[in-house]
């Protein structure tokens, strides 16, 4: 069994959002409070349970297309919602058979990786994720270690700013569409007549020649580029080989890609398709297995490489080979536990 916790440094290379409720217009970044010289103080976060749904979704996604069944289907609702997010409890009175899920576990390994629950049964996750917390003067000394250990004259800079100094809000705007007369042709007779009562009724002096662009604006809050979060995996009680495989392959299958610094870009938080969330993270892994003494991984030994023509290299292509040479019990036993 492979035990050992990795931490994570991401940098910021886009705004990041990850709300966590309102103040007037403004959808506010997620805070929880932090005790910094006896008083307490509001610091960003990204949840764990966002950061672990991340790596749950990207590591199934990477065996369901080595099954092949990303493009050909097949799957029951139930096995959907059991692989992407875990299932859920769904007997009252049947219990799993262990030897039915302990069998689905090796074959599909991102499973018991990630934890799930089936039939009246709720299995642990083997994999224990932290929140992705702002690097900054309230929670510097939280990781004074990892940051003596693996910072940069950037991270440590970053550190010393205050939380409030890593926000900014940002505003966009969204049209009504039906405020344009091409959209209006869309519409009914009834409703199309309605709306152009409604817009000539609002509709004043100052506008009366572009009501057909009125739009709303809304803000959020950010955390602007160029800031660090910090945060991790515990692999508590140990896992196989293949649930390590499964796990970098979920890395590689969540990335876009090599990062300034030769990191991994990965997306977190909110508003991930217009750009926002973007990331540079870096892996620094401490690994042993059964006994033996740890030994340092980095993110290029952890991630799949990433370079044009680069394969993978033997464990993961081991991996690979193992999932689509179970497939069909692999699929068997998923059928049978959800």
């Amino acid at each position: 069994m492979i035990r050992g916790r990795i931490v994570v440094i991401a940098q910021a290379l886009s705004p990041i959002h990850h709300g966590g409720g309102t103040e007037g217009n403004v959808n506010q970044f997620r805070t929880h409070q932090v005790f910094h010289d006896g008083e307490k103080f509001p610091v960003p976060f990204i949840s764990g349970n966002s950061i672990k749904g991340q790596s749950r979704r990207a590591s199934a996604w990477f065996a369901l297309a080595a099954l092949g069944l990303d493009a050909e289907g097949g799957l029951s609702r139930k096995e959907v919602q059991l692989i992407l997010s875990g299932g859920a409890l769904t007997k009252s009175g049947a219990s799993v058979r262990l030897d039915k899920a302990r069998e689905a576990e090796a074959l599909f390994p991102t499973l018991g990786l990630h934890g799930y629950s089936a039939g009246n049964s709720m299995q642990e996750a083997q994999l224990r994720v932290d929140f992705l917390e702002l690097l900054c003067a309230e929670t510097a000394h939280k990781y004074e270690t990892e940051v003596n250990t693996y910072g940069t004259d950037d991270i440590r800079s970053a550190s010393e700013k205050y939380a409030s100094e890593h926000l900014e809000v940002y505003w966009g705007t969204r049209h009504e569409p039906t405020r344009r007369r091409s959209s209006r042709t869309l519409l009914t007779d009834h409703e199309r007549q309605a709306v152009e009562l409604e817009i000539s009724d609002k509709k004043d002096a100052k506008n009366s020649d572009k009501g057909d662009s009125l739009q709303m604006m809304y803000e959020f809050e950010c955390l602007a580029p160029g800031s660090f979060l910090i945060g991790g995996y515990t692999f508590a009680h140990g896992i196989t080989a293949h649930e390590l495989q499964a796990f970098r392959a979920g890395l590689h299958f969540a990335s876009e890609g090599r990062g300034p610094n030769g990191g991994l870009i990965m997306r977190i938080g909110g508003k991930g398709s217009v750009d926002y969330g973007k990331c540079e993270m870096h892996f620094h892994g401490l690994l042993a297995e059964g006994i033996e003494p740890m030994r340092y991984i980095g993110t290029d030994e952890l991630c799949p490489p990433m370079g044009e023509g680069d394969d993978y290299d033997s464990d993961l292509r081991s991996y690979i080979d193992y999932i689509t040479e179970n497939a069909d019990a692999t699929k068997a036993a998923l059928e049978a536990l959800a």
